[in-house]
């Protein structure tokens, strides 16, 4: 599982990258726009949410989406980052509370 969303992550970033050109006087500098973590943090954001039924899945889903989505929101993509992280934020959230709640009932014997 993790193999597989890491591969799905290279393949979004890989995808969104858009290079521009900036000329200043005489020198010109190449820049990338990384808008793939943006995409990639709202996709996992997306796919955390489903995922928060299984804590040892969604909680390594909705940490990589929250980072992606931090480390997007300087792309032009801000919008999209946002959604991300929102999306993981809620997902994490879940996740805790579905895992504390599973391990409270599997302490007490009433699993």
């Amino acid at each position: 599982m993790v193999f597989s969303l890491k591969v799905l992550c290279v393949n979004i970033i890989k995808r969104c990258k858009k290079v521009q050109v900036k000329k200043g006087g005489d020198k010109m500098e190449v820049t990338e726009r990384h808008s793939g973590k943006a995409v990639a943090s709202m996709v996992l954001g997306i796919i955390g949410l489903i995922a928060w039924f299984i804590p040892l899945f969604g909680m390594p889903i909705t940490i990589v989406g929250l980072v992606l989505g931090i480390k997007g929101k300087n792309s032009s993509k801000k919008g999209m980052a946002i959604a991300g992280i929102v999306m993981c934020i809620i997902g994490l959230v879940a996740t805790l509370i579905n895992g504390s709640i599973g391990a409270y009932l599997g302490a007490t014997g009433q699993l």
